[in-house]
């Protein structure tokens, strides 16, 4: 059986806080507080369900998508010190698609990533 192959996407932004501030604000935008915690939300015309999986604070936390064209589809959002407050990392993957179905999804993920981190900084900036 052959080794599974991954659509990886990752966005990258240097916060101007420290990652525990940046930490508390994540899990406020996404409005989960603990492992197992799930959240929907629409990713183009498909409603996904995002579940917990792994939660360590301050720096990780990924999330793993359900309900969407590919089988598999996991986020994670990590963040390391930095001398201007940290860097923020936010990365999906996506098993390769195998169809134009799977493939459209794998690109929507890919396109909606930045702007997910953007959410965050914009959170971060008020």
């Amino acid at each position: 059986m052959p080794k599974p192959v991954y659509v990886p996407t990752v966005a990258e932004a240097t916060l101007t806080v420290d990652r525990s501030t940046a930490w508390r604000a994540l899990l406020d935008l996404l409005q989960l507080t603990d492992r197992g915690d799930t959240r929907r939300r629409a990713l183009a015309a498909t409603e996904i369900t995002e579940t917990a999986v792994s939660l360590e604070p301050p720096w990780r936390l990924v999330l793993d998508a359900t309900g969407g064209a590919s089988p598999f589809h996991q986020e994670t959002v990590v963040f390391v010190p930095d001398p201007a407050g940290c860097l923020a990392m936010w990365s999906a993957l996506v098993l390769e698609p195998t169809d134009s179905v799977t493939r459209d999804y794998a690109e929507i993920v890919a396109r909606q990533t930045p702007g997910r981190l953007r959410e965050l900084t914009d959170r971060l900036a008020d």
